[in-house]
């Protein structure tokens, strides 16, 4: 097997950074969604504690789904064929 070139690492870093973009525009969008459920519960005197811990367990649980595939993606992107 030859030795991988310069551009892997290269690839590789690309690869993250629209990953990490793609997160980042799916998070934002589910901020502008979540609005209505935060104003419900405001209403109804729920701590905000209440909002934060879902999102924080939401968010792990999509994290733990998906790092593990953005990480094999991007491998599988800097790997060159043969």
């Amino acid at each position: 097997m030859p030795a991988p070139g310069p551009l892997v690492g290269l690839a590789a870093a690309l690869t993250g950074c629209c990953a990490v973009a793609a997160g980042l525009a799916a998070l934002a969008r589910v901020r502008r969604a979540r609005a209505p459920v935060r104003e419900l519960l405001d209403r109804l005197g729920a701590p905000r504690q209440l909002g934060r811990g879902v999102a924080l367990l939401r968010a792990a649980a999509v994290a733990a789904v998906c790092a593990p595939l953005v990480a094999a993606a991007g491998l599988f992107t800097a790997v060159p064929p043969g």
